[in-house]
C-alpha cells in the first residue's frame, strides 16, 4: 500500500495474497513471505510526503493471537500439573525414607516399649481432646485413623484437628511420624507406665536423640515426650494445688 501523506489516500494498492496465488500458479516456484504482527515493512521517500507499509492480514493476526493463548493456557495446566507431580514424588520419597527408618530402628525390646508408651499416650491424648471439643461426633469418631479420615473432607473437624495440634505445639508430620511408628511397632510393643520408664532411661530425649537418625522421626518422637512430660507436669501442678489453697488464709475471713 502506497500512502500520500498530504492528501492522505492510498496512491496504490496490492494484495500480496494475490500475488503469492499467481506465484503458485506459474511454474517458477513461489517465493515464502513472513508476516509479523501488523507490518512487516515500512519505506518512506526521500520527500518525506509518501511512504509505504506492507499490512499484516488481520484475520490471521487473530487467529495467531488465540493461538498462543491457547498455548498459553496449555503450558500453565502442564506446569500446575508438573509442580503436583512434583509435590506428590518428594513426599512419596519422604515417606518412603521415614518407613525405612522406623523399620530399621536399632533399639532393644525395652527401649522400644518405652518409645511406644510415650506414642500411645500422644495419640490417645488428641484422640480424646478432639472428643472433648466435638461431644456430638463421639460416635461417629471412635479412633484416631477416623478423625484423620474424616478430617480430610469435614472442615468442621479438620479445623479442630489443626487446633488441637496448635494446641499441643505439633504438626502434621509429627504426627505422620507418630502413626507411622505405631503401625510398625505397636503390634509387638508394651505400655509402660511412667514409673517403670524411669526405672529404665533416666534421659529418654538423649537416647532418641542419637539413636534416630531420621529428622522428620527424631522431631515426632522429641515432641511426644515433650508433650506428655508436660502433661504430667500440668496434672501434678493440679494434684498440690488443692493442699497449697487450704494452707492459704481466705481473702473473705
Amino acid at each position: 500500500m502506497l500512502w500520500n501523506l498530504q492528501k492522505a489516500r492510498p496512491l496504490w494498492i496490492t494484495n500480496l495474497q494475490e500475488d503469492e496465488m499467481e506465484e503458485m500458479e506459474s511454474p517458477q516456484s513461489p517465493g515464502q513471505l513472513l508476516n509479523p504482527a501488523l507490518a512487516h515493512s515500512v519505506s518512506v521517500a526521500s520527500c518525506g510526503n509518501i511512504f509505504s507499509c506492507g499490512a499484516e492480514d488481520d484475520h490471521k493476526l487473530q487467529a495467531l493471537e488465540a493461538q498462543f493463548k491457547e498455548l498459553d493456557f496449555t503450558m500453565d495446566n502442564l506446569t500446575q500439573k508438573f509442580e503436583y507431580h512434583s509435590k506428590t514424588l518428594a513426599n512419596q520419597a519422604a515417606q518412603d525414607e521415614l518407613w525405612t527408618a522406623v523399620l530399621s530402628l536399632k533399639f532393644t525390646s525395652m527401649e522400644l516399649n518405652i518409645l511406644y508408651s510415650y506414642v500411645i499416650e500422644v495419640l490417645i491424648c488428641l484422640h480424646t481432646r478432639v472428643l472433648e471439643k466435638l461431644p456430638d461426633l463421639v460416635r461417629g469418631l471412635p479412633t484416631l485413623a477416623s478423625i484423620l479420615r474424616r478430617k480430610v473432607k469435614n472442615k468442621h473437624i479438620r479445623d479442630v484437628w489443626e487446633s488441637v495440634l496448635e494446641e499441643y505445639g505439633l504438626q502434621e508430620g509429627d504426627i505422620t511420624a507418630l502413626c507411622t511408628f505405631f503401625v510398625a511397632h505397636g503390634n509387638k510393643a508394651e505400655h509402660y507406665i511412667d514409673k517403670v520408664r524411669r526405672m529404665y532411661i533416666r534421659d529418654v530425649n538423649f537416647m532418641i536423640t542419637n539413636m534416630v537418625k531420621n529428622q522428620a522421626l527424631q522431631d515426632g518422637l522429641l515432641k511426644a515426650v515433650q508433650v506428655v512430660e508436660k502433661g504430667k507436669a500440668v496434672r501434678v501442678s493440679e494434684e498440690q494445688k488443692s493442699p497449697l489453697e487450704e494452707l492459704i488464709p481466705s481473702i473473705k475471713s
